[in-house]
């Protein structure tokens, strides 16, 4: 067997290894955000810098720019993910934010936790994942998660899900025209439910 194969299949154990074995345990000091939603109150998230540092960095960026207000939960399965991030203001902030540099790892999302969503890049948009165990990010989700919700049952029930995926796959509007034709393309989607605003909070303060 050659030195270059037996390297390859050692990178590849080193790889698995570290997917395996990464601690997303919460820690006793997480950045705390806290979302206000259409047909719901507020909603804290707890966000985990050393779970995924540059992508816990992008999204308190966001946060800290007001870049969700008016952000359209073009995703809803309760028994799935909730999606945001694309919204009408996302073209001209592209300029702004660049994607992250992707990586690859094949984790399993557990209920109430926030991140990239899967097929959008490491960039603007996010999911928060509704179920234990969510079969569908054990082999195609390349990010681990920046944080989490522990009342995420909270929003069960309090947004419009009829659309439930995005096309082709359900009747929910495509985040790539919402991009290019902003508000005047939501408005084919009147039931849609909104970010209002997401913003940091003091440590004591919460939901």
């Amino acid at each position: 067997m050659s030195k270059l194969i037996i390297l390859a299949i050692f990178s590849m154990i080193i790889a698995v290894t570290f997917v395996s074995t990464q601690d997303f345990t919460p820690t006793k000091n997480p950045i705390k955000v806290r979302c206000y939603f259409t047909g719901h109150g507020g909603i804290d998230f707890h966000i985990e810098p050393t779970w995924n540092p540059d992508g816990a960095k992008r999204f308190l960026d966001l946060v800290d720019d007001g870049y969700f207000s008016r952000s359209p939960l073009y995703r809803v399965f309760y028994n799935k993910i909730i999606g945001f991030g694309s919204n009408a203001k996302t073209k001209e902030w592209e300029k702004k934010y660049k994607p992250l540099p992707e990586i690859k790892k094949e984790i399993t999302y557990k209920k109430g936790w926030l991140g990239f969503a899967e097929d959008r890049s490491r960039n603007m948009d996010f999911v928060i994942a509704m179920a234990e165990d969510y079969e569908y990010y054990a082999l195609e989700h390349f990010d681990a998660p920046i944080g989490y919700s522990a009342k995420v049952s909270l929003l069960v029930g309090q947004f419009f899900a009829k659309y439930g995926e995005s096309v082709p796959h359900g009747l929910g509007p495509d985040p790539e025209k919402i991009k290019e034709q902003g508000e005047q393309y939501l408005k084919q989607y009147p039931e849609l439910d909104y970010i209002i605003s997401c913003n940091r909070l003091p440590d004591h303060d919460e939901l």
